[in-house]
């Protein structure tokens, strides 16, 4: 009945029988579901080895022909995560990006790059505060970024949220590439992006890596004409970030 392996199922389980009133079922794990079944014949069933369990009373009500058992069985036989903990990860990493004009070469970088990665359904949300980059050529320059172009007090964060395009599996070891399919925020305007990725993928973590280019227009950013030669229309972001388990 219900294509259920009584013995397997049996096999890690402790369980007494004490009387025609109750049956003791012993279990203590992380993660569980439950299991209902019915069993007519309670002398079929193998309750030998029982010990170091906690019991759980079922009152049989004085019928030993029919047994209605509930079952805790473990999903997890290692570890301390549960499936949904298990496919979480989260971490930090770097963004840097380019401006390479006529006129000037700009960069700069930030070490505040956050973000979550849930293996199970591939989706993801990473963000970054604007204010945090560092470098150019100059703190004028900087501070220009921040007030004239980027209006960073206005839109703090740049963010991109979204999905892995590709089915891989996260529990083989290896260096994948796939596309992370969202939506890309920048100066408080969205785009929906295809951003191509390498993903590596390791026993305790992974590794994410991305080189993409962002076109300002694309997020209403406005370059003076005055300085249209010293800034890129489209500004180079590399991004590297090392995730591990939630």
């Amino acid at each position: 009945m219900f294509g259920i392996n009584y013995n397997c199922i049996f096999k890690n389980l402790n369980s007494t029988l004490l009387s025609k009133q109750f049956l003791i079922l012993s279990y203590n794990n992380l993660a569980t579901f439950g299991v209902i079944f019915a069993i007519k014949d309670i002398t079929t069933l193998n309750y030998e080895n029982s010990s170091n369990l906690k019991p759980i009373f079922i009152n049989l009500q004085n019928n030993m022909k029919t047994l209605i058992i509930f079952i805790s069985v473990s999903l997890l036989s290692l570890g301390s995560f549960s499936p949904k903990e298990a496919g979480v990860f989260i971490g930090k990493g770097n963004i840097d990006f380019t401006s390479d004009a006529p006129l000037e070469l700009i960069k700069a970088s930030s070490t505040k790059l956050t973000g979550v990665l849930d293996t199970d359904t591939r989706q993801f949300f990473f963000k970054a505060k604007i204010k945090s980059f560092k470098g150019f050529n100059s703190a004028l320059q900087q501070e220009h970024f921040n007030e004239n172009y980027m209006e960073s007090d206005k839109y703090p964060k740049a963010s991109f949220k979204g999905r892995i395009i590709e089915d891989i599996d996260f529990a083989s070891p290896g260096i994948y590439k796939v596309r992370a399919k969202g939506k890309l925020t920048i100066h408080g305007i969205s785009q929906r992006r295809i951003i191509r990725c390498t993903l590596k993928v390791g026993r305790s973590g992974l590794s994410i890596t991305s080189n993409f280019n962002v076109p300002l227009e694309e997020h209403e950013i406005t370059i003076p004409s005055i300085v249209n030669q010293k800034i890129a229309s489209e500004i180079r972001v590399k991004i590297s970030a090392v995730l591990n388990k939630k």
